[in-house]
């Protein structure tokens, strides 16, 4: 017999991750004033490496991608399925990517926007879902932002690269689900996703130079929470040395 919605247990996962490599700051792409496309827009600050960032106190690391594989005829807590849903924002700004990972919905799609006064050429690269972005003109003093909408028509398996035509530096990422249940970890490393349905769940946790850090683990997830033991995120010999370290 099927369970109705009011019926179903819900609770919540919560984990870190971690890097414990003696290196972890990146020097930035560049400096401010350095020669590069548009640099009155691009080059008017350091532009940072966010491939890794690392609390300098808690050796967490950001921008890790943390999601559940789900069933198709699981259950959605109520609450994360109320009209509207709020649509996610990427934007271009100071010639980088903000933020640099994102979570999308099949239901919301995203929305790029440009705050930069250059021309930007959003290239995404899907598996499963047709190119989308369009060109995004500057932005001028004074007038609206310009922006788009971004629809997807189903759920992406891994994280989808987004890079610039224009400027061959900017890269971010969008991890393109058909549910809610998927994170970004913090500044400390911390990731939660609450009101999941109670049983047996698949996480998946992801980082840009590693791939996958954790992939199908399989968690009984009881009332009220179920807390992962650290992930360590760990880089191959070969992707550290195509990183440029702040020796110290």
């Amino acid at each position: 017999m099927a369970v109705s919605a009011d019926e179903v247990l819900y609770g919540s996962i919560e984990g870190r991750v971690i890097y414990r490599g003696e290196h972890s700051e990146l020097e930035p792409l560049f400096r401010a004033g350095d020669e590069v496309k548009d640099a009155e827009v691009c080059a008017s600050n350091d532009l940072p490496d966010e491939r890794l960032v690392v609390d300098t106190e808690s050796r967490g690391v950001s921008n890790v991608l943390v999601w559940l594989k789900r069933r198709k005829d699981a259950p959605v807590h109520p609450d994360l399925t109320k009209q509207p849903l709020n649509i996610p924002e990427l934007t271009f700004q100071g010639c980088r990517i903000r933020p640099h990972v994102l979570c999308a919905q099949t239901q919301t799609g995203m929305k790029v926007v440009s705050k930069d006064a250059v021309t930007h050429g959003p290239h995404d690269y899907p598996l499963r879902n047709p190119v989308g972005c369009v060109l995004l003109a500057p932005g001028l003093p004074g007038k609206k932002e310009f922006s788009n909408i971004h629809n997807f028509h189903v759920a992406e398996p891994l994280p989808m690269k987004i890079t610039c035509d224009f400027h061959p530096w900017i890269m971010g990422y969008v991890l393109v689900q058909d549910h809610p249940y998927m994170a970004v970890t913090d500044k400390q490393g911390r990731f939660r996703i609450e009101k999941v349905p109670c049983g047996e769940i698949k996480v998946q946790i992801w980082h840009e130079l590693a791939g996958y850090l954790r992939r199908d683990q399989t968690i009984e997830l009881n009332l009220p929470e179920k807390k992962i033991e650290d992930t360590e995120l760990k880089i191959d010999e070969k992707t550290s040395a195509s990183l440029r370290f702040v020796r110290k």
